[in-house]
């Protein structure tokens, strides 16, 4: 908006204070501020109004431009934006070295942080090898297994293996010489010979079980006797010392009452009583019975009439004596005689039965030497139960001599014939093999193992070599995913060689048709205003990626080294990920007549220049070529060394009745008797 001048200004003078606040005391103070509200709006209005239909003020003549048409290069130039990357970077992991296979394990060490510059073959990080060298050692140790195999199978057999296989051959054709013959005498049927043998045979295993049965039932009786004999003595020295006990306790109770009222009756009974036990035990036919009878009694009466009892039929009765006896210990001053008399009385019943069964008892040892063990026992009722299983066998064998062999006997011998044969076969073989050397088809299997073996070698190195992370270049490490102590997992440590940064660029589908590989470019990037770093391009994807129905192809933009001007700079420090843009000459003309873009102006459908003419500008209508944005190439129109004028980049509004704008420049506005 133009501002007016001093004298406009005061054409249209604003109200005064005093005037305002007189008016404001002729109306009152609410309507006097009404009034100067009312008279300060009406002064804006008349200002805006005087502004906008006012007469114009003369401006000054523009200022023109001038530039000589003269023949130069124009290039015409693609722009491609894009990013930095690293044309030669690395992921490395904990992996195998020529599988690629990861490696489980723990992160042992990091030796690196981010933004290290390392060189090749410097140790970034290290994992734990244990079970790697248990792998690397086992795979050794199968290594030298299939080795040895290998050298064992080209030496050959030992002489020892040879004669052990040579005398398996012998041992296999006396086996089939056997079976043979078995099978000839079955088909054949037994001779009278044959069956004289088995009948043999069968009563020698008669006799054989008789005497093992004999030997048996005569150890079998001394070990019962043994058995026996032992508490058979106990029994004999418990009733000789109870006799003894029994006549001392006696001797001693008739002791202390003899001397006042013991009469002769007392002694003399129990004397008659023992006397007549004596002789009754001793007219039974067996004293052990007596013994027998003695020690499961359990008082006088009952051994008394016990024995009377097996002996009812002698002469001399036991009853006056037990009558006499037992009045007289009945009365109470000879009741501690009864236990110690029915002592007595038992023993001298017991010992002589007890004593003639020890004697037996001995006897039945004399002539052996001792008491014969359990482990005799049981040997002699295995022999017999030998004997009886031979007598079975030896039956068995001679009833089928003579019946005859049947159809299962003769199944049987053939097939023993043929699997001699087979093993004869077999045997045989294996010592020609080793007599011969080995096989073809062996060595190829074992050569296949020591191939094996190697193979699962060199992996088992190569996995122990992979737990060592190394840089593969020089360069500068960029991120580290991994930590120490983690598991090895995905994490991984990138390597960027800072010399090899590209620019990964697109190009628009109206320009990827005039890319060529290896095209210089000059690179600019934000964040490096000044040097401008050149560069070729690598590589023109073939196929676009369509962004929003938006094709565009990827282009790779190698760089080389920065220029400025004629002077040869350093290379600037570019990070991955910088922004940066490509210029690519796509045309190139020379020695063509040139103008700057700006004096050439669109008038209709055609393109016109202002041409000095002795002073004054002429228009000339033209015909452009090829522009590169600052210059436009003129096919025809003027001539070399006219002079054009430009117009300068000034926007004006036109003036009233003015007839509209004219077209100038493009971006220009241009109004006849404005400036430019």
């Amino acid at each position: 908006m133009r501002v007016p001048s001093l004298k406009s200004a005061q054409a249209l003078p604003l109200p005064r204070w005093g005037e305002i606040q007189g008016t404001a005391r002729a109306f009152g103070w609410q309507r006097g501020a009404i009034s100067g509200i009312v008279l300060l709006t009406s002064s804006i209005i008349g200002y805006q109004a005087y502004e906008r239909w006012g007469p114009a003020e003369a401006t000054p003549a523009p200022t023109v431009q001038t530039a000589t048409a003269a023949r130069r290069s124009i290039v015409e130039r693609a722009s491609l934006p894009g990013t930095v990357g690293a044309a030669r970077q690395a992921r490395m992991a904990f992996a195998s070295t020529t599988t690629g296979t990861n490696l489980s394990g723990r992160v042992e060490s990091i030796s690196v942080k981010t933004g290290d510059t390392v060189k090749i073959g410097q140790e970034l990080a290290r994992m734990n090898t244990t079970s790697l060298d248990l792998s690397v050692q086992s795979a050794e140790s199968a290594l030298l297994v299939a080795q040895l195999r290998m050298q064992q199978l080209i030496a050959g057999a030992l002489p020892q293996e040879v004669a052990t296989l040579q005398q398996s051959v012998i041992n296999v054709s006396s086996t089939l010489a056997r079976a043979e013959n078995d099978l000839k005498t079955l088909v054949d049927g037994p001779t009278p010979a044959d069956i004289a043998s088995a009948t043999q045979t069968y009563l020698t295993a008669q006799n054989s079980l008789t005497t093992a049965q004999a030997s048996l039932d005569a150890i079998q009786m001394r070990a019962s006797a043994a058995s026996q004999i032992v508490p058979t003595q106990t029994s004999l020295d418990q009733m000789n010392a109870q006799r003894l006990r029994a006549q001392s306790d006696i001797d001693a109770a008739l002791a202390t009452v003899d001397s006042r009222q013991m009469p002769q009756i007392t002694h003399s009974a129990l004397t008659d009583l023992l006397n007549l036990v004596r002789g009754r035990c001793g007219l039974l036919g067996n004293r052990d019975q007596c013994a027998t009878l003695a020690m499961s009694a359990t008082g006088m009466t009952e051994l008394v009439t016990s024995i009377n009892t097996r002996t009812a039929t002698r002469p001399t009765d036991f009853g006056p004596s037990l009558v006499r006896y037992t009045e007289a210990v009945s009365s109470a001053a000879y009741a501690a005689l009864l236990q110690a008399a029915f002592q007595l009385v038992q023993a001298e019943a017991a010992l002589p039965g007890l004593a003639s069964r020890v004697n037996d008892l001995v006897q039945a040892q004399s002539g052996s030497s001792g008491f014969p063990t359990n482990d005799a026992v049981t040997s002699a009722q295995r022999t017999r139960d030998a004997a009886k299983q031979g007598l079975i066998t030896a039956r068995e064998k001679l009833d089928k001599l003579v019946a005859g062999p049947t159809t299962t006997d003769a199944l049987i011998g053939r097939n023993a014939v043929e699997a001699a044969r087979a093993a004869l076969t077999s045997a045989t073989v294996k010592r020609d093999e080793a007599l011969g050397g080995p096989l073809p088809l062996d060595l190829a299997i074992q050569e296949q193992s020591l191939r094996q073996a190697t193979v699962n070698m060199r992996k088992a190195i190569d996995e122990r070599v992979g737990a060592v992370i190394v840089a593969p270049f020089d360069g500068v490490v960029g991120t580290i995913t991994m930590n120490v102590g983690e598991a090895t997992g995905s994490g991984a440590i990138i390597l960027i060689d800072p010399l090899s940064m590209q620019l990964n660029a697109t190009s628009q589908e109206a320009d990827v048709g005039r890319l060529k590989v290896g095209q210089n470019v000059s690179l600019t990037f934000d964040a490096y205003r000044g040097p401008i770093v050149t560069g070729r391009i690598a590589s023109v994807a073939p196929a676009a990626e369509v962004t929003q129905g938006v094709p565009s192809y990827a282009v790779v933009v190698e760089v080389t080294r920065g220029v400025q001007g004629a002077q040869r700079t350093s290379t600037v420090n570019l990070l991955a990920g910088m922004a940066g843009s490509a210029s690519v000459e796509i045309n190139r003309n020379d020695n063509v007549l040139a103008v700057p873009s700006r004096a050439v102006r669109r008038q209709g459908r055609g393109q016109v220049i202002e041409v000095m003419v002795n002073g004054k500008p002429e228009m000339r209508t033209v015909r452009s070529g090829v522009s590169d944005g600052t210059f436009t190439q003129i096919l025809e129109g003027i001539a070399e060394g006219d002079i054009v004028t430009i117009p300068t980049a000034v926007t004006t509004t036109s003036a009233v009745g003015t007839g509209g704008q004219q077209q100038g420049a493009p971006g220009v506005i241009v109004v006849p008797g404005k400036a430019q």
